[in-house]
């Protein structure tokens, strides 16, 4: 699935997700919330990107009360690759995912 994130890596994209849970990271500062999402999606072609990804909630307060399991989340987000120490493989990531809101479900009133 990592494969799919390649041709992401130049700018920033907007992706579409399912919240799944929050969870906790231990850090210098102490403990800082995050965020799990599966099933990443380009927003705009409906493509799939990658099954999951742990990003910090801290910068999302916003709508942390709004997320409950199941519920879909768009947001924005660069990706760039990096070299996993345990064994010099490349990898890629997403990068200061940013603008993470809530999907609403559109109604068309019938």
């Amino acid at each position: 699935m990592q494969n799919n994130l390649v041709k992401y890596t130049n700018g920033r994209h907007v992706f579409i997700g399912t919240f799944i849970r929050t969870g906790s990271k231990r850090g210098d500062t102490g403990g800082q919330t995050t965020l799990l999402l599966r099933n990443i999606v380009d927003a705009v072609t409906g493509e799939s990107v990658d099954d999951h990804v742990w990003i910090l909630g801290s910068d999302f307060n916003n709508v942390l009360s709004e997320l409950q399991e199941g519920v879909k989340v768009i947001f924005e987000s660069g990706i760039r690759s990096y070299t996993k120490k345990s064994d010099h493989q490349l990898k890629y990531k997403f990068t200061f995912p940013r603008a993470l809101n809530v999907v609403k479900e559109v109604s068309n009133g019938i």
